[in-house]
């Protein structure tokens, strides 16, 4: 298959397949990317729905304005946007559970709750099991601005 011509959009295609499979950016393989990749989709799809939703009834009845040829076309386009919203709340409900069937717990479809790696922290904080928040050593329970506005009210 030549790089040139109709088949240089599929080239790119598999190029990018392969490379996005073979060498993921993320640290920790093709779990970590998924699990990215999975808590980005979890953040983005129920606004986009919501969006279709509206939109899908803004344009049906802006339809209904219009003659019959065009109330005909709006309806379409409004089905349309009605679909595209009810699977991608689909997609959000059913996706975690089979990424995690198909690679186990290591993939985690919820924002990252490890705290950051410390910069400069006083050693007695990691022998403690605890994090730093500089100055202070916070346990893995709590975050960093949570234990920040709890010692500022004190």
């Amino acid at each position: 298959m030549a790089l040139t011509g109709k088949n240089l959009p599929l080239s790119i295609l598999i190029a990018f397949a392969t490379f996005g499979v073979s060498y993921p950016q993320y640290a920790g393989g093709l779990s970590a990317g998924l699990g990215n990749l999975c808590s980005s989709l979890m953040g983005v799809l129920p606004i986009v729905s919501m969006v279709g939703v509206v939109g899908g009834g803004l344009i049906y009845a802006g339809g209904q304005l219009m003659g019959a040829e065009t109330r005909a076309r709006a309806n379409v386009w409004a089905t349309s946007l009605l679909v595209g919203s009810v699977i991608s709340i689909m997609i959000t409900a059913v996706a975690p559970p089979i990424l995690t069937a198909l690679y186990g717990s290591t993939v985690s479809c919820t924002a990252s709750s490890s705290p950051p790696p410390p910069q400069t922290c006083n050693p007695a904080c990691i022998a403690a099991g605890t994090h730093c928040c500089y100055p202070i050593c916070v346990p893995l329970s709590q975050t960093c601005v949570a234990s920040a506005s709890a010692t500022s009210t004190k």
